[in-house]
């Protein structure tokens, strides 16, 4: 066999691999079936690609994780690009159904009918939801530092730094919203209730997590190592749930999704106070409302 030189790196090697660079000898001119070909081998195929590590991330967490901080990562999706995959096929699955407002939802949480004669307080409530459904992919994202820092945290005792620990919840958040897409697509076809979806999702996220990471750590004491990993989850998105209220109010104040005057003073703050003021619920009517970095106004 003669010597072969690399089309992308100009190597000159004999055999079926560019040792520099890793091309393929043969490189086939790109075709509309050279195209669906290699999207059916990166998602389908079972050696490697999306299904290979969608697999082992369900059946053997703990043994595929750590194969992959060991090096063995050539049969794997990277995490950066595993999840994304997984969030833009979440937001097609979320966004082929419809979107559903607040106020389609609203009957089914207790305590509904003060929230309703609040025309405001159900407008500031269709501005969160519509600020979720806009910015699906950044929000899935953005809960996975929390979740590293109060993992690695916990488990600082086991030989893995906090970029490992990065790597790890990156993959477990991307499974985790793989596996509520079913129960997503039967919100949408109202096949259950907008709590009951909720409620399901969460127990299916907490028990996959929690499984995922007693199989990864392996730790000593099963039970000390069920509490640190459910500790650790609670603080992380409840840390990550304050910092993620705390921009969708900030947003929506400079949107204009204002409370009125009967709900500061059910909360105890006389409509003309100064605290009412300067709290920015009441809007200055001669005031213009910067647009969002996220949303556009609401009208």
């Amino acid at each position: 066999m003669g010597a072969t030189t690399c089309k992308n790196c100009d190597t000159s090697y004999v055999g079926k691999y560019c040792p520099e660079c890793g091309q393929k000898a043969t490189v086939q001119r790109i075709t509309l079936g050279y195209s669906i070909r290699t999207l059916i081998d990166v998602v389908f195929n079972l050696e490697q690609g999306l299904l290979a590590t969608t697999r082992d991330l369900l059946v053997r967490p703990g043994t595929m994780l750590r194969g992959y901080m060991a090096g063995k990562r050539k049969s794997y999706v990277p995490p950066g690009r595993y999840i994304l995959t997984v969030i833009a096929l979440s937001y097609i699955i979320n966004f082929s159904f419809g979107t559903e407002t607040f106020s389609e939802g609203i009957n089914e949480i207790q305590g509904v009918d003060s929230l309703r004669e609040e025309e405001q307080g159900v407008e500031y409530m269709n501005f969160l939801f519509t600020f979720l459904q806009r910015n699906y992919s950044i929000i899935t994202l953005s809960n996975i530092p929390f979740l590293a820092l109060f993992m690695y945290w916990f488990f600082r005792k086991q030989p893995y730094n906090l970029g490992e620990t990065v790597v790890v919840t990156t993959y477990l958040n991307a499974v985790g919203t793989l596996i509520t897409l079913p129960i997503i697509i039967l919100v949408k076809l109202g096949a259950i209730s907008y709590l009951a979806h909720s409620a399901s999702s969460m127990l299916l996220l907490l028990g996959y997590t929690l499984y995922a990471l007693l199989h990864f750590y392996q730790p000593t004491k099963k039970f000390a190592g069920v509490f640190k990993a459910t500790t650790a989850y609670g603080f992380g998105y409840f840390t990550w749930m304050i910092g993620l209220m705390v921009v969708m109010v900030s947003l929506a104040i400079q949107q204009g999704a204002f409370w009125d005057m009967n709900m500061l003073e059910s909360w105890g703050i006389p409509a003309d106070s100064t605290q009412a003021q300067d709290s920015l619920l009441i809007p200055d009517a001669t005031a213009t409302t910067p647009d969002s970095l996220f949303l556009e106004p609401l009208q």
